[in-house]
């Protein structure tokens, strides 16, 4: 998955995500896609692996946990929320 370093009010996000990089856990964390509008449609991913600095974005390997609700369209206003597994959390 590719998501900017800046959020819509143009802050940016980077050092959020550098934290992400820190755990040492299998698991560093997990990625929940919701939409803006109806927060019971919904994907949840894992995020696998070191997460990339691609200049502007970054590239985040995951996994899909599960998923609520109506699926996601593109173009659609979505929140993304973030939850950091702890150090051998897994």
């Amino acid at each position: 998955m590719a998501i900017s370093e800046t959020d819509d009010d143009g802050n940016s996000i980077a050092s959020f995500l550098d934290t992400i990089n820190s755990s040492t856990s299998a698991i560093k964390g997990h990625v929940r896609l919701a939409d803006k509008d109806d927060a019971g449609d919904f994907i949840l991913f894992a995020i696998t692996n070191t997460i990339t600095d691609s200049g502007d974005f970054r590239q985040i390997p995951i996994s899909n946990e599960a998923q609520g609700g109506s699926a996601l369209t593109n173009g659609e206003d979505i929140i993304a929320s973030f939850v950091v597994t702890g150090d051998k959390g897994d």
